[in-house]
């Protein structure tokens, strides 16, 4: 497949009678956005009812820019075939949205495709003709980033008061790791394996803060934005967030075809703008999302073994 305009043109003929359809995604009044649909708290959608960080940051954007917002909702899997990168490319480059948001800002993220297809991911309004046809795939081009996701340590009550400034203060401390991830690749590296016997692996999206609650171990690494989102969903948790949040982090903001620089220079001159503002912050803030700045450089062009190992 190179591209959904046959779905859009059916649609089109069966509803309107028309002799074509224009995707969403060209539309001059409109700005589109593809968010993720099970990412609390960046982008959620349960049944009629959506929110999160990036639906605001989206929808501040297309209010600025005098442009109505529509957001196509799409699904990622959590599998090792999974590669998020091509999975925006292709919801951008079906026409699909203008602008994917929330993503990552890493020089592999943003190379040049090393597949000239990939399979659209599943995306609220599929056409069953077009689950596995592929896209032909355009060239990626960040915006300016609006936020930054860190790696923060997070304890139960045993690690509670513990002055943690560096990744050797969890000594005595047991540790969970999601088995395979970042996390457990920095854990498992640390100074030469100086952590390693204490770390207790479970299996990722396996509910590692349930675990660390229920008292499986007494500390994590974990992306920043999952604890507030289980925390907003468990108030009276008896896990905190440490000061500690490891060298390794990524700024986030939106992406769009490195064809289309007009619509990236608008979005870049609106988050300067909100920026100036400060809107972010309580934009975060109403979601229940700890709002980070984005870090220096804008976009991280690899990850070293400083990266991986300082701290």
């Amino acid at each position: 497949m190179t591209s959904n305009a046959r779905y859009f043109t059916h649609l089109a003929l069966a509803v309107c009678g028309l002799m074509f359809a224009l995707p969403k995604a060209a539309l001059a009044d409109t700005l589109s956005v593809c968010l993720e649909e099970n990412s609390d708290p960046y982008s959620w959608k349960h049944g009629s009812e959506q929110g999160g960080f990036d639906l605001k940051v989206a929808a501040a954007v297309a209010a600025a820019l005098g442009k109505k917002l529509t957001i196509q909702w799409f699904e990622t899997e959590n599998e090792e075939e999974s590669f998020p990168d091509r999975e925006a490319n292709a919801l951008i480059s079906a026409g699909l949205c203008d602008l994917v948001a929330g993503y990552p800002m890493f020089g592999g993220a943003l190379a040049e495709p090393a597949s000239e297809t990939a399979l659209l991911p599943g995306h609220e309004g599929q056409n069953p003709a077009t689950r596995h046809q592929f896209v032909e795939l355009g060239v990626l081009a960040p915006s300016r980033p609006y936020h930054h996701a860190p790696l923060q340590v997070i304890v139960g009550p045993k690690g509670w008061g513990r002055l943690i400034e560096t990744l050797s203060d969890l000594n005595g401390l047991s540790l969970g790791a999601e088995q395979g991830t970042l996390t457990d690749t920095i854990f498992m590296a640390y100074r030469a394996g100086y952590m390693a016997s204490r770390v207790i692996h479970v299996v990722p999206q396996s509910g590692i803060l349930s675990r660390l609650e229920e008292g499986a171990f007494d500390a994590i690494l974990i992306e920043l934005h999952r604890f507030d989102a289980y925390r907003r969903k468990h108030p009276d948790t008896q896990l905190r967030a440490t000061n500690y949040r490891h060298a390794l982090g990524f700024n986030m903001g939106f992406v769009g075809l490195k064809s289309r620089p007009d619509l990236l220079a608008q979005v870049n001159d609106v988050i300067d703008s909100l920026v100036t503002e400060e809107k972010f912050a309580p934009l975060a803030d109403s979601v229940g999302m700890t709002f980070i700045p984005p870090n220096e450089p804008e976009i991280l062009d690899r990850i070293s073994p400083g990266h991986l190992f300082g701290g």
